[in-house]
């Protein structure tokens, strides 16, 4: 995530769109049914945290989503679908073009 994360489809059917608009500074719905969320006004100097977690727009989402659910430090990774949607539930949230196989 960054100071400008966009969720699509699958994960607003996976968190609830109650949940995601109570994140960052300020959200966009997308006409494909996703959201754009800043979560800072400005894109943040890199150097000003000393880890991936350790950014202060990141905190709102890890305190409603969870921290695991985002690349950091120490991340253990789980397996495929168990904190995020997998190809298979984006492929499902949206209209695949045809002959789309999602691999996941």
């Amino acid at each position: 995530m960054w100071w400008i994360t966009l969720f699509g489809p699958a994960y607003i059917e996976r968190w609830r769109l109650e949940t995601v608009e109570r994140l960052g500074l300020a959200r966009r719905r997308l006409a494909n049914g996703g959201i754009a969320i800043w979560g800072a006004g400005t894109p943040p100097d890199p150097q000003a945290s000393g880890t991936i977690a350790g950014y202060p727009h990141k905190r709102s989402f890890y305190d409603a989503l969870g921290l695991e659910t985002f690349i950091h430090e120490g991340l253990e990774i789980p397996e495929p679908g168990a904190r995020v949607p997998t190809l298979a539930n984006h492929a499902r949230a949206v209209d695949p073009p045809p002959g789309f196989v999602p691999d996941g």
